[in-house]
């Protein structure tokens, strides 16, 4: 039998909390020379594809490619940020441009992370931006991603290695078919388990001190190019361990300690809704930050204003220890 929602909590005296970086890994790019080549070997796709990319650029205004595969031969895919107000792509069949002007307005923001996804078909291109749809277009042809002839340059565009990536890049992802927006929504801030249907490639830059970044799902390993160990910084994108997605009718699953902390740790999380699926032992937050103890859901600065449903379970052991906050527990 499920127990009531129940919180031990050792209240020791009160303080202000900061938010952790997420803990994952993303490469930087530095705007002059750094770029990741991917070798795709004897592999090639065309015809219905998807690209889904998270990307935070670093100048307002300036062309930089976020990938590409444009090269050696021209006549493929890329996508870019242009001018503080574009996302723009070209999109080829191998031999001959079918469209050129593959755009979403988008008046985006340096130091700002953008989940981007082109969905390309033998009819058409869709440009989703953070999950909505922002840009859409006709042609007819056989589009082409990649092939031993256009090797895909994460950071660049390919064969035309100039307007670099400024900024930093994660989770990047190709598919073998058309996505849907539905599909695009549920997983862009999550890491995907590498056995869904269609998944290609799959580079979570997750790396430390390497000059290669692996595929999780296949063979296409990407080395960098003019880039060092420094380059591999800590991610800072919304991507979350939970079931779920975060709405009322779907609401993110908690199941253990590190759910909880990512939860009390992501300032973006707390207007969204959550339901706990198990009992928590939190003893070990007595250790957290420096003594201070578990970081609590919500400040003074940004409130929680979503939801939490204990579902009759417990969470035992939660430890805070704060200077000069008062009237704080599991939430702030």
């Amino acid at each position: 039998m499920k127990k009531l929602l129940l919180f031990s909590l050792l209240l020791i005296s009160m303080g202000v909390f900061a938010v952790d970086d997420f803990a994952g890994n993303c490469l930087d790019f530095d705007g002059t020379d750094d770029y990741v080549e991917i070798a795709a070997g004897s592999s090639s796709l065309s015809g219905n594809f998807t690209v889904e990319v998270w990307a935070k650029p670093m100048h307002g205004t300036n062309v930089i490619h976020i990938l590409g595969s444009r090269g050696p031969n021209e006549y493929s895919f890329d996508m870019k940020f242009e001018n503080g107000n574009l996302i723009h792509g070209d999109i080829g069949n191998g031999t001959a441009w079918l469209t050129t002007a593959a755009d979403a307005s988008s008046n985006y923001s340096v130091n700002t992370w953008y989940h981007i996804t082109y969905v390309v078909t033998t009819t058409g291109y869709q440009i989703y931006i953070d999950g909505n749809l922002e840009g859409s277009g006709n042609y007819s042809g056989t589009p082409l991603l990649f092939d031993t002839n256009h090797k895909i340059v994460i950071g660049g565009a390919g064969q035309l290695h100039n307007n670099y990536m400024q900024g930093q890049i994660d989770e990047v992802r190709v598919w073998s078919d058309a996505r849907t927006q539905t599909e695009i929504q549920d997983n862009m801030d999550s890491t995907l388990n590498g056995t869904e249907a269609g998944l290609v490639s799959y580079w979570q830059f997750n790396e430390s001190s390497s000059t290669t970044a692996s595929d999780a799902v296949g063979t296409n390993t990407g080395t960098l190019n003019n880039m060092t160990n420094d380059d591999w910084i800590i991610s800072t994108i919304p991507i979350y361990p939970f079931a779920g997605n975060g709405t009322s009718g779907d609401p993110y699953q908690i199941s253990d300690l590190s759910e909880l902390r990512e939860l009390s740790e992501s300032s973006s999380l707390w207007d969204k809704h959550f339901i706990q699926t198990a009992d928590i032992d939190a003893s070990a937050t007595s250790s957290w930050n420096g003594g201070e103890g578990f970081s609590p859901i919500g400040n003074g600065t940004t409130m929680f204003t979503g939801s939490y449903d204990g579902d009759e379970f417990e969470i035992d052991g939660l430890f805070i220890n704060r200077t000069s906050t008062g009237k704080i527990g599991l939430f702030g």
